[in-house]
């Protein structure tokens, strides 16, 4: 789409207000609301809005840390953030209000590199020139309490259950038509394990809009959840006492042209590992369209800009060094890690502290991310 196409659009479905949208690190939906009128001018020079979002807490504060942006005049100053137009949404739970994601760049028209959609981007580009094109998803979990009360939505173990579905029928026909109307063609929805948890599955997407997708997904559930006088988490693990909600990335590596997956081979597939639902990683096989790995390893409140860019930039690494699959998982994993402390045995972080160590000492995430470690304690520890 072109700045063309979105005013055409404005005009034509009478927009009165444009919502200047942006992803924080942690994945929380930031923006400035605009005035239809202004759009092509806003949209044409860009928009002021400081960098202290991408060196603060998740509440919004500022932190001046020894980061890029937490000190000085760059972090107090402003980034100059642009439309991406292709990300254009009308909202249908909002009245003459539409939606369009941002992303920054310096006065003099510099990108910003630690920017989460441009480092997801800048992975994909990689993938590109090698000739390859990722199919992806995300498959999101969340919690849904009464907002007055804090009563779950289901107060039982329901998975999968019809009736317990149907709790709020009109919270569930909300959800499911209203995604569908912004882009996100949902496939599924269910209730899961946890209390007043759901699951909503929808189909994959080329490119970046597979985390523009996921960043619209969870804002959109959230607000109309909020219209029905409920919230809408994704809290990984909200409470110790409960299941926590996670957000498996399911994908599959194409040809350029989008024709061919390059992960499907009938005489091949038999050497490939079973698909364990128990493992972190899972290769599900259903002919051409239906053969694609699911990564079971990031939580329901990451940003999915950022786990994109780590499971493109980890692929790469593999592709390129031809490393070796892992030997089939057959055993019920979740009993082994449980009874024998497994992650600890293999060398895998058991704490926060130790996965802050791990990522830092990885040279190919933290090349792709670009980041400064001072950064990276901001970003996790906060």
């Amino acid at each position: 789409m072109s700045i063309e196409s979105v005013t055409s659009i404005i005009e034509e479905e009478e927009i009165e207000f444009v919502r200047f949208e942006f992803s924080d690190f942690y994945g929380i939906s930031r923006c400035k609301i605009i005035p239809a009128r202004h759009f092509i001018d806003k949209a044409s020079n860009g928009i002021l809005i400081p960098f202290c979002h991408l060196s603060s807490s998740i509440d919004g504060a500022e932190l001046h840390l020894d980061t890029p942006y937490g000190n000085g005049d760059v972090g107090i100053g402003d980034g100059v953030w642009f439309p991406e137009f292709n990300t254009f949404r009308i909202l249908p739970w909002y009245r003459k209000t539409a939606s369009i994601l941002l992303e920054p760049k310096y006065y003099k028209g510099e990108p910003v590199s630690c920017y989460p959609r441009y480092i997801a981007r800048q992975q994909l580009e990689r993938l590109d020139k090698m000739g390859i094109a990722l199919l992806a998803a995300h498959e999101h979990e969340f919690h849904v309490v009464d907002r007055k009360t804090q009563k779950p939505l289901t107060s039982d173990t329901l998975l999968r259950s019809t009736v317990g579905t149907y709790t709020d029928p009109n919270l569930l026909n909300q959800l499911m038509t209203n995604l569908y109307k912004v882009g996100i063609d949902v496939e599924n929805c269910e209730t899961e394990s946890g209390h007043g948890q759901l699951e909503i599955a929808y189909k994959p997407v080329f490119g970046i809009q597979a985390a523009d997708n996921a960043h619209v997904f969870k804002t959109s559930v959230k607000e109309i959840a909020q219209q029905n006088g409920y919230i809408a988490s994704f809290m990984s693990k909200p409470s110790a006492d409960h299941i926590g909600c996670s957000a498996h990335i399911n994908h599959s590596l194409w040809d350029k042209d989008g024709k061919t997956n390059l992960l499907y081979d009938v005489n091949a597939l038999t050497s490939f590992p079973k698909y364990n639902r128990c493992c972190m990683l899972r290769l599900k096989i259903n002919g051409t369209k239906g053969t694609y790995i699911e990564n079971r390893s990031s939580g329901g409140g990451s940003n999915p800009y950022l786990t994109l860019a780590a499971v493109v930039a980890a692929g790469i690494d593999g592709i390129e060094k031809k490393l070796p699959l892992p030997e089939e998982e057959i055993a019920d994993s979740f009993v082994r890690m449980s009874n024998n402390n497994d992650l600890a045995q293999n060398g895998l972080p058991c704490t926060l502290p130790e996965a802050i160590e791990a990522f830092k000492a990885d040279d190919v995430i933290m090349e792709a991310f670009v980041l400064e470690v001072n950064f990276i304690n901001l970003m996790i520890y906060t």
